[in-house]
């Protein structure tokens, strides 16, 4: 987890400082908004996502405007002395700190990943593949990916303000859909703004929108799935055929599937442990 610290300056009021340490962070209009903008910004302006060890920002629609020092752009990785100008509005990125967790239960995992990461050999591929083979038994359920949630609100209860997010949201979804061929993290994240469209339009009594987002929803969660079961596969034969490339794909696409939740962290934990160890059998390699 990574902490951003941040300066938002907005047009005749005074500077606020934000310290967030979280995956994904929402920058609008909405009183749901994590950094919360003037009216003239959208309801969902620029979102902030912790994709592997680094910060990215991006406008929520690709119609929307965000300029970083001064030059637009569609997507950025983030850096202290940033400055996100939206629409009169600035962020200037103070600091992005790495956060240590201070206190952690012990597990039997626990005690696995450490004694998988001290035991890589100078002719390393064959140590990770010996220690699939050996900890594969061992290692956490697979969790499924991109979970339709239980329960999604609309966080407007005017009809008509709820109609407009609905709308919004399935943009974005669908916007995010199309993405997922390149950022396999954008698939999950559309899995949830579908549901959230759902509840949104559901929240305005319009049901034949509402069922048609959860739909999508439920389709997308089953190309998801279904990514996920085959990097499963793929990782377990570049493993066996000693293909160090392959298998850090593999790893790599499956972590951005499962993302940063509570229910994942047994599995991703071993993921990174596993990654560590192709990645230092491709260095020992050259």
């Amino acid at each position: 987890m990574k902490k951003i610290v941040v300066v938002v300056r907005k047009p005749r009021e005074a500077d606020e400082r934000f310290e967030i340490e979280d995956s994904r962070i929402l920058v609008g209009s909405g009183a749901h908004c994590d950094i919360r903008l003037p009216i003239d910004c959208a309801y969902e302006h620029v979102l902030i996502t912790l994709e592997a060890d680094a910060l990215v920002a991006r406008p929520v629609l690709k119609e929307l405007t965000m300029l970083v020092d001064g030059e637009r752009a569609a997507e950025r990785e983030l850096r202290p002395g940033n400055v996100i100008a939206v629409e009169g509005s600035t962020i200037e990125v103070m600091a992005i700190d790495e956060v240590r967790e201070t206190s952690r239960k012990s597990s039997p995992f626990r005690h696995l990943a450490i004694g998988l990461a001290t035991v890589v050999s100078v002719f390393a591929f064959a140590i990770a593949s010996s220690a699939h083979s050996m900890g594969a038994a061992l290692a956490p359920p697979p969790p499924e990916p991109a979970p339709i949630p239980k329960s999604a609100a609309c966080p407007e209860n005017d009809r008509q303000l709820a109609a407009e997010l609905g709308r919004q949201k399935l943009a974005q979804a669908l916007d995010r859909q199309q993405r997922f061929r390149f950022y396999a993290s954008d698939g999950p994240e559309s899995v949830r703004m579908f549901t959230v469209a759902g509840a949104c339009f559901a929240a305005a009594d319009d049901e034949g929108n509402a069922a048609d987002a959860r739909l999508r929803a439920e389709r997308m969660q089953a190309v998801i799935h279904e990514q996920f079961r085959v990097a499963r596969v793929r990782l377990d034969r570049a493993l066996t055929d000693g293909s160090a490339v392959q298998a850090l794909q593999q790893i790599e696409f499956m972590r951005a599937l499962l993302g940063t939740r509570d229910d994942t962290r047994a599995y991703v934990a071993w993921l990174v442990v596993l990654q560590s160890k192709v990645e230092v059998a491709l260095a020992n390699a050259h």
